[in-house]
């Protein structure tokens, strides 16, 4: 009997992404010759009356996935399997739930993924400060996390082989661990982005494998990178988050000719574990921070704590989670040569007089790396995949806090004129090749965003997918074949 192949399409997509993502899935199906879609949820009347969408729909056969299952569909039943599965399973989980020891599953690849996503789940839903999360806040994490198991077995049931998720993260990291198996083909979302996601280890939206990003490297020319750059530091980016870092404007504070370090924080309550490092010194920001703070407290030099740009969008009061980390180390005293800095300047500001920058592994190591500073992180990045050699990236706690007790003048942080022009082409690379975000039309949306954002988000990929639709399917068909990452019109 010849198998009734399917591609699932969950994890999480907003309805804006929805419109373009089925049309890029549409393109994988056809040359996958896949007859047949499965959601995650039902479509909301707003998409599936999309003109473009429902004459794309009209020739497949369409479920549900939580349709697959009685004890999804009877609210009674549905209750029995929270009660006497999920909640048992979830109380024993967190009974001999450790952080601590979570990074010693590192060799237990399921296992290790579906304790950092009750691990990040119950950040979360954590209140802002809140270095452990509570029981109650463990339990509804893992119940969520048992439940993502239990919907990725129905698909395993199903014998699905394509997938699509909109995150890797949270409940959703759970449910990605669940499905990984030798044959399955699974695609994740970040940004703008789909990338493929291999079996035994995580990839990112900007892991280009060297081969791929020696063809993407000869597509661009001297002059193409240095206009972007122009127009990057003057907060016209191809990236939200470096808009928004590039567009701040000077509150009547200059860290113009000051000797100083900084650390660019990340959103403590947000995840870190999009793609994760099994090789990482922290676990997560707040254990890095932390730890960080307490060695800096010893060194001679200035050092600048960096508010995360998005943090109020994002949903989290990171002023009060910061302090309440500090006052756990020094009580009411912070230590003199640390100074939180609340986005008074726009990262070129602060950047191009910087002496030294750590991240755990966000943009800024690439941003540093522009500027002629070799940046120390934490998790792998985009810059030390393809160039290792142009970044700290420590193997122990002793390194790393040696890296930050050392003197900043020292040669060593600094890049030559020709690593300088790779980290701008790499930034090139990286926001004008591996998004789509400028063909779409839409905007990042982050967690705190009111539902007028996430209505405007939707109208202008509407508008905009007619002129689409032969690009998406192009780069859907492209992911069915050679390609493991989907690119811009331009490279595609």
């Amino acid at each position: 009997m010849k198998e009734n192949k399917s591609v699932y399409i969950g994890g999480g997509f907003i309805d804006s992404q929805l419109l373009w993502i089925i049309p890029l899935v549409n393109g994988y199906c056809k040359n996958k010759k896949i007859k047949k879609i499965i959601f995650e949820n039902k479509l909301n009347n707003k998409v599936k009356e999309n003109f473009f969408v429902k004459n794309i729909l009209k020739d497949y056969e369409v479920i549900y996935l939580k349709d697959q299952s009685i004890f999804l569909t009877n609210k009674f039943l549905k209750i029995l399997l929270l009660l006497f599965y999920l909640t048992p399973l979830s109380i024993y989980k967190v009974l001999i739930f450790n952080k601590n020891k979570i990074l010693e599953y590192k060799n237990n690849w399921k296992e290790y993924q579906i304790n950092h996503s009750i691990w990040d789940t119950a950040m979360r839903n954590s209140n802002d400060g809140e270095t452990a999360p509570k029981f109650f806040n463990l339990l509804k994490s893992s119940i969520e996390i048992f439940y993502n198991l239990y919907l990725s077995n129905l698909l395993k049931k199903k014998n699905v082989k394509d997938f699509f998720l909109g995150h890797s993260v949270y409940g959703y990291r759970a449910f990605l661990s669940g499905i990984r198996e030798k044959g399955k083909k699974i695609f994740c979302h970040s940004g703008f982005t789909i990338y493929r996601q291999p079996i035994n280890n995580d990839s990112s939206w900007c892991f280009v494998k060297k081969k791929k990003y020696i063809n993407l490297e000869r597509l661009v020319t001297k002059e193409k990178v240095n206009q972007y750059w122009k127009t990057r530091i003057k907060g016209f980016g191809n990236y939200e988050d470096s808009r928004i870092a590039s567009s701040i404007k000077s509150k009547g504070y200059s860290l113009n000719n000051k000797n100083y370090n900084i650390i660019f924080l990340h959103i403590f309550r947000d995840s870190p574990f999009c793609d994760i490092d099994r090789d990482r010194i922290f676990l997560d920001y707040v254990s890095w921070v932390h730890k960080t703070i307490k060695i800096i407290s010893k060194s001679k030099e200035k050092w600048i704590l960096r508010l995360h740009p998005s943090y109020k969008r994002w949903g989290e009061n990171q002023p009060i989670a910061l302090k309440k980390i500090l006052k756990s180390l020094f009580n009411d005293k912070i230590s003199s040569n640390i100074i939180i800095e609340d986005n008074i300047c726009s990262n070129h500001d602060v950047l191009r007089n910087a002496r030294r920058i750590i991240t755990f592994n966000g943009t800024s190591h690439l941003e540093a790396a522009c500027y002629g500073i070799k940046p120390i992180i934490i998790a792998n990045t985009m810059l030390n995949k393809i160039f290792p050699k142009l970044v700290f990236k420590a193997k122990s706690i002793s390194e790393y806090s040696s890296l930050l007790l050392q003197n900043s003048n020292n040669k060593k942080f600094r890049l030559s004129k020709t690593d300088i022009f790779r980290a701008k082409k790499m930034m090139f690379i990286r926001e004008k090749a591996l998004k789509f975000e400028t063909n779409i039309g839409g905007f990042h949306i982050f967690r705190g965003d009111p539902p007028s954002k996430l209505k405007k988000d939707f109208e202008e990929t509407r508008k905009n997918l007619k002129k689409n639709i032969n690009f998406l399917e192009l780069n859907g068909k492209k992911l069915s074949m050679e390609n493991d990452i989907t690119l811009s019109d331009t490279f595609l």
